[in-house]
């Protein structure tokens, strides 16, 4: 299960371009695990890889903002309309939610991301409850509870939600192995495509981020 190819960026210039930019405008460094996650994150928010001019960007897990940041910078940059929807409960680490804050404030992001802090996979079930259109989604980025149940939970519920040729990526699948709840990330991912790996067109992995494009 660990053979998928590296992800192939569309134009790495020009998306190293766009997060230094981000990066200066944040006052720091923009992390997740590698630079090369980060750059798949951003070109897919900024729709590189699809056709879809709908659909929200959603994130599991936002702790100082870094991701959703650039994401809002990626798809604003690139004239997609919906909003970012960072979801956290900021229970595991409060210390992070003012960050967080600060981090939108200085990249003038603030109006292109909506910031719920909440249990990420109740808020997902009010906003489809919520919208009249079935709440579509376009990109859907996963890095919050590790847990193999949650992780296993939220693929089942919010996969559907994704529209065709929409993207889920799933971040701390470490092919290198690390903690346990490293492994639950990896064991949730492999069983859940056991059964669903035909609903995707395309599967890669850079460093620990994993990558599903629906079919």
């Amino acid at each position: 299960m660990f053979d998928y190819p590296e992800f192939p960026l569309t134009d790495m210039e020009q998306t190293c371009i766009s997060l230094e930019a981000c990066f200066r405008d944040a006052a720091g460094k923009l992390q997740l695990g590698t630079e090369e996650e980060l750059r798949v994150l951003y070109e897919l928010a900024a729709g590189f890889h699809d056709d879809l001019d709908d659909g929200y960007i959603v994130e599991f897990g936002s702790f100082m903002g870094v991701t959703a940041a650039a994401m809002a910078h990626a798809a604003e940059y690139n004239s997609k309309q919906l909003p970012v929807i960072a979801v956290d409960n900021y229970i595991w680490n409060p210390t992070a939610l003012p960050v967080a804050h600060n981090m939108f404030r200085r990249i003038g992001q603030g109006n292109n991301i909506v910031q719920i802090i909440f249990d990420d996979l109740n808020a997902f079930k009010f906003l489809c409850k919520m919208s009249a259109s079935d709440f579509p989604i376009r990109l859907l980025f996963i890095d919050a509870d590790h847990s193999y149940k949650h992780v296993m939970e939220t693929l089942e519920i919010c996969v559907p939600h994704v529209l065709p040729r929409g993207w889920i990526a799933l971040h701390d699948y470490n092919r290198h192995g690390g903690g346990p709840d490293i492994t639950e990330v990896v064991q949730a991912a492999q069983d859940f495509l056991r059964t669903a790996h035909d609903e995707f067109e395309f599967i890669f992995l850079t460093h620990g981020l994993l990558c599903l494009r629906k079919r």
